[in-house]
């Protein structure tokens, strides 16, 4: 029997990023996919033009009619827009004794638009981050969960620090946002240790969807029964050659293809 993976995330209806494209990416490592619509959005390759929320007890109710039916294995947050549903993600994670969540803390849009209510960040880092197996910021959600600049790679260290005191497992903050180089340096702290994985840098200006991809491909490799640190080098080796055979499919933004 195939492992099942849930993502609670917001729907993007041009399939780039999303719980459409999650749902690729389990397909893609022959994990059963299931979804939970958190959020609608209206957006296309250039932007995203509206958020619509779903009720907090709506997501809840979603939640509950797929655990009280199959064994989810493993489980991950991407877009979430509202305290309310936050607070409903937590209950259901505590109610149905849920494991393995990675947390993508989507902020806020390429285009400058909120995905996250600023309200909303105090219940993101007292109530979700804590119960994260895995959290994947870029550098800018890090620096708005700690208040840390990052200028430095002591200062990334730093965050990381900060962040898995909020009692997150495993902290792997994405370097993408980090310097112009010709790598790009990701920074992962887990429970064994310090570690780094680089990468050279596909000079393409804004691909779409490269957080929900690697926190997808991670929740997948979780749900096979993986270690933490060997899902997050998997999904890694995934994202780089999906970001390398990137396509324009629209008028904007470069598309994950894998």
């Amino acid at each position: 029997m195939k492992k099942i993976a849930l993502t609670i995330a917001g729907s993007d209806p041009s399939g780039g990023a999303g719980l459409q494209l999650d749902l690729k990416v389990f397909e893609y490592f022959n994990v059963f996919g299931m979804a939970v619509v958190s959020s609608l959005t209206v957006q296309n390759s250039e932007k995203v033009f509206e958020t619509i929320p779903v009720k907090g007890e709506d997501v809840f109710r979603q939640i509950e009619a797929l655990c009280v039916d199959f064994n989810i294995n493993a489980i991950k947050t991407g877009m979430l827009l509202t305290g309310e549903v936050i607070d409903s993600v937590v209950r259901a994670y505590k109610e149905f004794e849920l494991e393995n969540l990675v947390v993508d803390p989507v902020l806020i849009s390429s285009s400058g638009k909120e995905l996250l209510e600023k309200k909303a960040i105090t219940k993101l880092i007292d109530r979700l981050i804590p119960l994260s197996k895995v959290i994947t910021p870029n550098i800018p959600e890090t620096q708005v969960l700690t208040g840390i600049r990052i200028r430095t790679f002591l200062d990334i260290e730093k965050a990381a620090e900060k962040i898995r005191d909020m009692g997150a497992e495993t902290v792997v903050i994405k370097g993408g946002h980090f310097e112009t180089g010709e790598t790009v340096t990701d920074f992962i702290l887990s429970k064994e240790g310090v570690l780094s994985l680089e990468y050279p840098r596909v000079k393409k200006e804004n691909i779409h969807g490269t957080g929900c991809a690697f926190s997808s491909a991670i929740t997948s490799n979780l749900a096979l029964g993986k270690g933490v640190v060997e899902s997050i080098k998997t999904a890694r080796a995934f994202l780089q050659l999906a970001i390398e055979k990137s396509i324009k499919m629209g008028k904007g933004a470069y598309y994950l293809n894998f």
